[in-house]
């Protein structure tokens, strides 16, 4: 309800769990069945419809989650609109692309340490994704720039 009363230039959502994923635990539907004990979000199906029913439907500019330990910018699906996904969860872990191929993406990265900075300026959203190389020093790997929505 938030999202669709928001007279906000940009709308940005922040979750744990990816809607998009190349990583290992892929898409939302992927995944199914919650275990014993954990939330819903768990449960792959669910979590597909209501980030399509909220973020989708109330097209949002960009959802940010982890959960997978790689770096992914994904390009925007058509059952999701304009929205962009960006996966960055190898802060302190990392894996290897496990469906590097199932959605297309701007950039990703497996297999590396890692992290996204975002700045919104007037007139636009940058984003730069890090890797660090072997002593821990963060190098720029990829940059993109998101012109401000009218």
């Amino acid at each position: 309800q938030r999202l669709r009363k928001s007279r906000a230039r940009w709308k940005i959502v922040f979750a744990h769990h990816p809607y998009l994923s190349n990583g290992l635990h892929r898409n939302a539907g992927s995944f199914d069945a919650p275990p014993p004990g954990k939330p819903v979000t768990y449960a792959g199906h669910l979590w597909r419809g209501l980030v399509e029913q909220s973020v989708c439907a109330q097209a949002a500019d960009l959802f940010l989650a982890g959960h997978d330990h790689d770096l992914q910018w994904l390009k925007p699906k058509a059952a999701c609109g304009k929205t962009q996904f960006i996966v960055s969860g190898a802060a302190s872990k990392a894996r290897k692309l496990e469906a590097a191929s199932d959605n297309p993406f701007y950039w990703q990265r497996g297999e590396a340490l890692g992290f996204f900075w975002l700045e919104l300026t007037h007139g636009a959203l940058r984003g730069v994704g890090y890797t660090l190389d072997a002593e821990g020093k963060p190098t720029v790997a990829f940059e993109q720039v998101l012109p401000r929505p009218d």
